[in-house]
Formats: C-alpha cells, sequence, structure tokens
C-alpha cells in the first residue's frame, strides 16, 4: 500500500493580505511559519520516504517541515491554478472590476475562464497526472506532497469520484491541512481522510476568516481595492489624516507643516504612478497609503513614508492588507525589502509592524523621542 500525505502550504501572503495569488510567487507569514512547526510537530515520528512539492516558494518552505534528510522534488504540474491578469490583484478589486467572473470562480470554478489563464479541467488533469507519477515511483511507500488549494480540491474531488461540477461537496482545507490518499494493491487511489487541520488549533488561517464559509458568494472577506487621490478636490482628507497622526503620536501640533506633507504627497506621486494611493472600502475612503520610491533607509528597500487607516476600520484586520499593498507595489520595482520609520513613543504601531515581521535595525533623532528604523525581508528566493 502507497500512502500519499497530500498537504497544502502554510499560510502565503495572498492568504493574509486578502490577494489573489494562484502562481504569484510569495512568500509564507510569520503565522505560516508557526503552522510549518505545527506541521513538522505532527509528522515526528512517521517515516516519510519520499517528499514532492510544487516549485512556488510557499509550498517548498512548507515541504521543509518533513523533508530531512531527503531532498524536496518539485513539480510544476503541482502549481495552483494559473489566473492571468488577475494576479496578485486584491480580491475586492477583482469583485468590483469583475463582479460575475468573480462570483462564478468563487461558486462554481468549474465554469471559470479568463483570457491567460487555466480552467479548472487543466488543473486537475495536471494534479491526477503528478499523482499517478508519484504512485508509480513510490509502490508500498509513504509519500508527502505539498501544493495548493484550488488544484487540492480539484484532484481530491475527481479521486473521490465525482466530477468537478460537484467540487463544492469538498470543503476549502485550511493552510497546512493535511489529507490522506492510500493506493496499490491494485485499487485506484482513495482518500482516508480530508483536509484535516487538527495540529493547528489556534493557528488556523479559516477560523480567522469568512470567505469560505457556505453563505459566502466571493472568495473574500472585508477588504480594499486602491486609487490615487485627486490633490484638486481631497487634499483636505490627506491634511485630515496627517493632521490625526501627528497629535495621535505627539499630542501636539508643534512643529507640524501640512504644507510640507502635501507637497510630498505629491512628489511622492510624481516619481512613481500609484506610489500614493487611498485604500477604498466599497466607495469609502478607508485610509491613506504613501510609498516614497526616491528613500531607502537600507539598499535595495522601498519606503513607507506614511500608513494611517480611519479609526472605524480599525481593529478589523485590515490594516495589513495596506501592508500588502506596500510589499506588491515594491516587489513589482524589484526592492528587496520594505523599510519604515515609527517614533518610539508610537506603541500601537511598533506592536502592529512587529506582528507582521518588521524588525528593528537602527534608529534617529525625531522630534519627541527616537524614530526606530524596521524592515520587512520581501525578497522571494
Amino acid at each position: 500500500m502507497t500512502n500519499i500525505y497530500w498537504i497544502r502550504h502554510a499560510e502565503a501572503e495572498g492568504n493574509l493580505y486578502r490577494r489573489c495569488h494562484g502562481q504569484y510567487d510569495s512568500l509564507v507569514t510569520e503565522n505560516g511559519k508557526a503552522q510549518i512547526k505545527a506541521l513538522k510537530n505532527r509528522f515526528k515520528g512517521l517515516r516519510v520516504d519520499a517528499v514532492y512539492s510544487s516549485d512556488l516558494y510557499r509550498t517548498r518552505k512548507t515541504a521543509e517541515a518533513v523533508a530531512y534528510p531527503h531532498e524536496i522534488n518539485t513539480l510544476r504540474e503541482l502549481r495552483e491554478i494559473a489566473l492571468g491578469p488577475w494576479e496578485d490583484l486584491t480580491w475586492c478589486d477583482l469583485s468590483r472590476r469583475w463582479p460575475e467572473l468573480d462570483e462564478t470562480f468563487s461558486t462554481r470554478p468549474w465554469e471559470f475562464s479568463i483570457e491567460g489563464g487555466e480552467s479548472l479541467t487543466a488543473v486537475a488533469e495536471r494534479g491526477l497526472s503528478a499523482l499517478d507519477k508519484i504512485i508509480a515511483r513510490h509502490k508500498n511507500e509513504t509519500v508527502a506532497v505539498f501544493s495548493h488549494g484550488m488544484l487540492t480540491r480539484a484532484v481530491m474531488t475527481r479521486v473521490s469520484g465525482l466530477r468537478l461540477d460537484q467540487m463544492n461537496a469538498l470543503p476549502h482545507g485550511d493552510n497546512t491541512s493535511v489529507t490522506l490518499i492510500e493506493a496499490g494493491n491494485g485499487r485506484l487511489p482513495a482518500l482516508k481522510y480530508y483536509a484535516d487541520n487538527s495540529h493547528l488549533g489556534e493557528l488556523s488561517t479559516l477560523a480567522r476568516q469568512t470567505w469560505w464559509r457556505e453563505s459566502s458568494k466571493v472568495l473574500h472577506d472585508d477588504g480594499f481595492w486602491y486609487r490615487e487621490p485627486d490633490f484638486e478636490t481631497e487634499t483636505p482628507i490627506i491634511e485630515a489624516y496627517r493632521r490625526d497622526a501627528w497629535t495621535t503620536i505627539y499630542g501636539t501640533l508643534k512643529n507640524y507643516d501640512s504644507n510640507a506633507f502635501i507637497q510630498e504627497a505629491k512628489r511622492q506621486l510624481e516619481a512613481c504612478p500609484a506610489a500614493v494611493v487611498f485604500a477604498m472600502n466599497g466607495d469609502e475612503i478607508a485610509g491613506l497609503l504613501q510609498l516614497d520610491t526616491q528613500m531607502e533607509l537600507r539598499p535595495g528597500s522601498g519606503h513607507i513614508s506614511f500608513f494611517y487607516l480611519e479609526p472605524r476600520f480599525r481593529n478589523r484586520g485590515l490594516g495589513v492588507q495596506m501592508l500588502g499593498q506596500a510589499v506588491s507595489f515594491y516587489r513589482s520595482l524589484g526592492r528587496s525589502r520594505v523599510a519604515l520609520r515609527v517614533a518610539d513613543k508610537n506603541v500601537s504601531a511598533l506592536r502592529f509592524y512587529r506582528k507582521y515581521g518588521f524588525r528593528q535595525f537602527s534608529a534617529e533623532k525625531g522630534f519627541s523621542g527616537k524614530l526606530l528604523h524596521l524592515d520587512l525581508d520581501i525578497e522571494v528566493k
């Protein structure tokens, strides 16, 4: 009997930032790293004879949990579905620009078709081909296979003897969830269990999200899309955000220069399109993100000069999506890190950035106290 442990990758940037990452190559999050440790503990004491993975980083990194002392065999056939023009856009942006297609992908993916993308049938066929290849190579052995959410559901639907248009019978699997397939002795591959995440506990990604629940019609929770500000009509909004941020941190408007901040924003946008954007929740402005492409606190870094979220949108897990926008922006420019300065008095901001992987590397004297320099590694290797 051949046992195939089929495992979804750990929580990655697309899961956290709520961006469409099919074959876009992204990193594992801080929570994802903890999930990998939990997965390693789950497999402790279990002999694994071979390890296979999609060639994308998030699966290769997850596979390290069980790989030693084996090498990780990478197969492109295990990649996630290719989504063409959707790749690395936010799910909210997709819902806004392609509402009907977005709902089709979420609820009837077997009908989904987009130019430059991949059909679910093609995904299932290449995933099943990879499964057959692995079974043929490893008779009467135990193999760990690391892949992605959509491909896993498509393959397991077929392994279960169902048609692809019956895929909704299988729920979405959590990050690092484990499926066991048994094959051999003249029998077709069969599921022993599907998408078990009992090793995760409070580390579960799906437990913090709602998009996967039966009542949801789209693959996203509340979130943002982004647009440039109109300085002719929306300068007062930027001014209000800068003023509120200054007084919240320093308790006074002493040394506050409204005009300097507005000129800074204009300069940043002139230097690079989309460097200054409003975070939009539907038709509402929810926050402001300013990125200064001309400043490098560290070589190869991209600078976040201002990050503001409206009070009514705070404490809802949304701010991290704006970090995701900064990561996407700077990675597209070839930057390897995202850096910023935070006043040492801004305890809540420091807690937020450190939670999502930023680490301090230096400091400078600020208006009142120190400005700490923090950065995040965004290079996919």
